[in-house]
């Protein structure tokens, strides 16, 4: 049976006077806890209308746990009447603001089709949502899903194990995961294999076995494992040098939205190797990579405008990225910032 979610017994000290002026000028979660108050009795009369009252006010503000107890009110038909249309429109609003009791009964009723309909899929989505917000119901799934063979909920297991955010971090269970769910073909445990043997954690560090996961990731369309491919393949890291095969994955990555993809593929026509010199395409991904927040990006992009290559000429556009990336701390973009604003005074 679902409750309303409440709050820590100390806080019930506080005057019910207290509560309602706090309410009364807007508090969310004021608004909330009066609510609950009134709809179990807590230190008052019940009185369930006048709890929905506040719920509605705090749910309206956005306020994820009252989202979550107003689906719960008109599911029950506590002071409003039953709707549960209503009902799920509320849990849908909590779960969205991350409110993990909610994401977790949408998990479930998705799971048995309790109010809605069977969906296994919408079920692990909600579970895996609930899973980033240390959920122990959604990890309970888990374990029971990894262990009558769900490739997903393997991949799930084996981060667990790898961030030790939920149990003692353990590389080598997280790439016994890991190595189940790939088997099974999926592309985030093969790409996740592959950084286990890029880093050495639970196995020896070994390039090339890091390069066979990679690039089994990165043909089942995995941005990071493109990029990682990309790489060795510039580098002749674990495989063998090859400029063109880098500018393909890196060309994968990046229409992506890989932000370093962009940025590698940029220079990689910049300099003409593996692809033929255009720096008015290196300045087309140079800018995707800027406007996304990187810093190399932003930098190259301000050189470009600084000395007309790819693009015209435009001190000011050139001053503009600079900052952007002097911003964030790029000390060859301070440098250069530095020296461009000072140009002027050393003329006079």
């Amino acid at each position: 049976m679902y409750k309303f979610s409440n709050v820590p017994a100390t806080q019930h000290q506080q005057t019910l006077a207290t509560l309602q002026h706090a309410a009364e000028q807007g508090s969310a979660y004021a608004q909330n806890l009066l609510g609950w108050i009134y709809l179990e009795g807590r230190g008052v009369a019940p009185d369930p209308k006048q709890g929905v009252k506040w719920l509605q006010l705090a749910a309206a503000q956005g306020y994820g746990k009252a989202q979550y107890n107003l689906g719960l009110a008109y599911e029950l038909g506590e002071g409003i009447a039953p709707n549960k249309q209503q009902a799920f429109y509320w849990y849908f609003a909590a779960a969205n603001n991350n409110f993990t009791a909610a994401q977790e009964m949408l998990a479930e009723r998705y799971e048995i089709g309790d109010g809605i309909e069977q969906d296994e899929a919408k079920a692990h989505e909600w579970y895996k949502k609930a899973l980033e917000h240390s959920s122990l119901v959604a990890l309970n799934w888990y374990r029971t899903s990894a262990n009558l063979g769900d490739a997903d909920a393997e991949y799930m297991l084996g981060k667990q194990y790898q961030t030790g955010k939920l149990f003692p971090k353990d590389d080598i269970k997280a790439l016994n995961w890991f190595m189940k769910s790939a088997l099974q073909g999926n592309a985030q445990a093969e790409n996740a294999i592959g950084e286990l043997y890029r880093m050495g954690h639970g196995v020896t560090k070994d390039y090339q076995q890091a390069a066979v996961w990679f690039k089994k990731a990165a043909e089942h369309g995995v941005a990071s494992a493109q990029y990682r491919l990309g790489n060795y393949y510039r580098n002749g890291t674990g495989v063998a040098h090859n400029d063109q095969l880098a500018a393909t994955y890196y060309q994968q990555a990046a229409q992506q939205g890989h932000v370093y993809a962009q940025v590698a593929l940029g220079m990689l026509y910049h300099y003409g190797e593996g692809v033929k010199r255009n720096d008015s395409t290196a300045v087309e991904w140079f800018t995707k990579a800027a406007k996304q927040g990187d810093a190399v990006g932003q930098n190259n992009l301000a050189a470009a405008y600084e000395l007309g290559l790819g693009i015209s000429q435009d001190h000011q556009q050139a001053l503009y990225w600079y900052q952007q990336a002097a911003n964030q701390g790029y000390r060859p973009a301070q440098q250069q910032l530095a020296h461009l604003t000072e140009q002027p005074s050393n003329k006079q």
